[in-house]
């Protein structure tokens, strides 16, 4: 391995010696890796692009088709779009690698980074037909490789389909191409990057009002302990354990915090906020409350009767996932709004809809005679309140 700072701007060589009697018998490759957002194109002789796509059918050609009118070909016509917003787990796209030759190349290498949470689909190909260039394909673990005896002048592309497996953000190295025997020919196209996502059954948001910048920072950093989590079916999620100890050393900061019916400090104020738009979206997504408990007091956020407090080791969130199928955990703020979503992937999702009613209004009264010296405060009205949940499958 040679350490980045032994190289120099512009070109670098390695000298391999023989010492001592015998064949000598050697493989050299080069990798890199780098921290930076995006990689540019580079090349000489070679110029490369790659970009991802979905296919569909023609819908003029297969229309013409079905009413017999003669079409182009038997086979289908397709088009491709790119690529916009994330792709569904178990969604095929379609790589597609154009290769802009200064002149023919004989004995050439392509080789495509896999996005990590996708695999390449095993299809068959033809390497006599007009439709392939390239002699050989090979799909590896965690790239496609093509090998060809002859690169004509001009553009000549590769298209090949991947399918997602894994919800993520992913970052794809450059596509290469080089001559096996001529490393002075190369290319690489600029990097890449995709979302794969579960498509969203609930979503829920809830405004940041306060202007308490340690609540806020709290808020940021109970939202990221969830997001991404992952319940499996009959699973259930407990906010203690996704969040864990509110401490100062998992970066919590005193802020203001509900006990006893009292506003006053306390370290990791302002979670609830995160418990309460959470248990939000759960309803929303129907899943099967376990445990829940409202604040001592009614909150700015949400509706009377929609407000979830937690206390570490006392006071917990739970949701049991009765979906059927893993659910992940979306969670971020956007401006001053803080987002949940569920996403899952349910083919026929209920619609769900939560309504409250305040049933009854408790006025405050005093509980036991004053004492002298007792300091009384006026108290505040008690809330009973109703929450209905409506499912609503199929229209009915």
């Amino acid at each position: 391995a040679i350490e980045p700072s032994s190289l120099a701007s512009g070109r670098n060589e390695i000298t391999i010696a023989k010492a001592g009697k015998g064949r000598l018998y050697y493989t050299a490759s080069c990798e890199y890796y780098t921290s930076v957002d995006s990689v540019a194109p580079k090349g000489q002789g070679l110029a490369i692009t790659r970009g991802y796509y979905r296919r569909t059918v023609d819908k003029q050609v297969e229309t013409a088709a079905a009413r017999g009118a003669k079409a182009d070909s038997a086979s289908p016509v397709y088009t491709y779009e790119p690529v916009t917003g994330a792709v569904r787990p178990g969604e095929e796209i379609f790589v597609r690698i154009a290769i802009k030759a200064e002149r023919p190349y004989t004995y050439m290498i392509i080789e495509d980074p896999l996005p990590s949470g996708f695999e390449a689909v095993d299809e068959p190909f033809d390497a006599y037909s007009w439709d392939f260039w390239y002699g050989r394909k090979e799909v590896r673990d965690e790239k496609a490789a093509f090998f060809s005896g002859y690169l004509r002048e001009g553009e000549s592309e590769i298209v090949y389909p991947i399918r997602a497996e894994r919800p993520g953000r992913y970052r794809i190295m450059p596509a290469r191409a080089w001559g096996m025997y001529s490393p002075d020919v190369f290319g690489e196209s600029a990097s890449s990057e995709i979302v794969c996502e579960e498509p969203v059954l609930a979503s829920f948001s809830t405004t940041i009002k306060d202007a308490e910048r340690s609540r806020n920072h709290n808020i940021v950093v109970a939202a990221s302990a969830i997001d991404g989590t992952v319940v499996q079916p009959g699973g259930v999620f407990s906010f203690d354990q996704a969040v864990g100890p509110r401490l100062a050393s998992s970066g919590y900061k005193e802020a203001r915090v509900i006990s006893g019916g009292k506003s006053m400090p306390g370290i990791a104020g302002g979670i609830c906020q995160v418990s309460t738009t959470l248990y939000n979206v759960a309803l929303l997504a129907g899943l099967e409350i376990v445990e829940r408990h409202p604040h001592s007091r009614p909150v700015d956020y949400v509706p009377p009767g929609l407000d979830a407090t937690v206390s570490e080791g006392q006071y917990d969130l739970k949701f049991r996932n009765s979906l059927g199928v893993p659910l992940t955990l979306g969670a971020h703020v956007d401006g001053n709004r803080l987002v949940m979503e569920v996403r899952a992937p349910v083919e026929r999702p209920p619609r769900v809809r939560v309504s409250t009613q305040i049933t009854e209004i408790e006025r405050p009264r005093l509980m036991s005679a004053a004492r002298p010296g007792d300091s009384v405060s006026g108290g505040e009205s008690g809330l009973r309140v109703a929450v209905w949940r409506s499912f609503e499958i199929g229209g009915e």
